[in-house]
């Protein structure tokens, strides 16, 4: 006895849920690597890349990343390890493609201490080439920019983030 024949259109759609449920799985593995190795700075440099990458070719999945504590890991691993011009470049651009997705997860980022991240990274010149592009979606989050009043950040900083700009 021959089995049925599948919808292609059913087994599509099963097949694009399949490899949704296994992106989510493997962004929950990076952000509990990234907790559970707080001061391994390989680990954070690593997840920082991965989740850019994610978020940069899955544009759908900037909720999962940050539901997920994604955005908190981000941050996390540039507070943690502000010494490392390589975790703060990597790190900033995750933010940034994160941040270009919407307001929402500007505002996210903005509440969750982005900007003091972006800021403090800025200010130890570990991410000169981040800085010199001068292009965080950040800077033209009205609610972002009430946080960096509120921070009462220097002069320059609200020049680069397009509050006296």
């Amino acid at each position: 006895m021959r089995g049925e024949e599948t919808d292609p259109a059913v087994s599509a759609e099963q097949g694009i849920v399949s490899l949704f449920l296994a992106i989510a799985s493997g962004i929950m593995a990076i952000i509990t690597a990234t907790e559970t190795h707080l001061a391994v700075a390989p680990i954070q440099l690593h997840a920082c890349v991965a989740l850019h990458a994610l978020a940069f070719k899955n544009p759908d999945i900037e909720t999962t990343i940050a539901d997920g504590g994604g955005i908190k890991a981000i941050i996390t691993a540039m507070e943690m390890h502000l010494g490392s011009a390589d975790i703060q470049e990597r790190a900033c651009f995750a933010l940034d493609t994160l941040a270009s997705r919407g307001p929402n997860i500007q505002i996210s980022i903005a509440d969750g201490g982005g900007i003091k991240a972006i800021v403090a990274a800025m200010e130890k010149k570990s991410i000169q080439r981040v800085q010199m592009s001068r292009k965080f979606p950040l800077m033209h989050c009205t609610t972002c920019q009430s946080r960096i009043l509120t921070y009462k950040l220097p002069l320059p900083t609200l020049v680069l983030f397009g509050r006296l700009a």
